[in-house]
């Protein structure tokens, strides 16, 4: 009973110094993605930035609800819908820069379980369109923060290769 109470103890302190490691974080997660599609930059961006379009591509997109058939301009908001670990979640994404056809800037709304960012960059390289995701988050919640380099992160990287490997087989086709 006594190695079990003092295993029950060390495995306390482990626990509470990982929890003690991650809780110090201060940088927001990075996930950046990139993909070459044969289209012109201006096609490639449109589709992107149009809303009605992420559950197309997205795999944890389920649906978009607000300005949604168009592509959207600073200070337009849009609702989505999207799968979570075994759920769904929603937030609202508002336009905060947008630099036809090279560049655009979502977040999400303060609210939530996290703070969120996804860049567009876009540019030609020969009869391509050279097209890079960046999502940097924070998680708001310990027991995010504490599963996000376990197994969150991991997830999200996965999705966003899926994901534009979906969006390039939709606009190369």
């Amino acid at each position: 009973m006594r190695r079990y109470v003092l295993a029950m103890a060390a495995a306390a302190l482990g626990v509470y110094g990982a929890v003690a490691f991650f809780v110090s974080r201060t940088s927001a997660s990075r996930i950046v993605s990139t993909i070459r599609i044969h289209r012109e930059v201006a096609d490639v961006f449109d589709f992107f930035t149009t809303p009605k379009n992420w559950p197309r591509w997205h795999p944890a997109s389920i649906s978009v609800a607000g300005a949604t058939d168009h592509s959207l301009a600073i200070g337009e908001e849009v609702t989505e819908e999207f799968r979570r670990g075994n759920g769904k979640g929603r937030t609202v994404w508002r336009v905060v820069a947008r630099e036809v056809p090279n560049l655009w800037r979502i977040e999400n709304s303060p609210a939530g379980d996290a703070q969120v960012s996804i860049t567009y960059r876009l540019r030609m390289d020969g009869s391509d369109t050279v097209f890079e995701r960046d999502m940097q988050y924070q998680f708001n919640r310990l027991w995010l923060i504490v599963l996000d380099p376990l197994f969150i992160r991991r997830r999200m990287e996965r999705e966003s290769e899926q994901a534009l490997v979906n969006a390039k087989q939709i606009l190369e086709h």
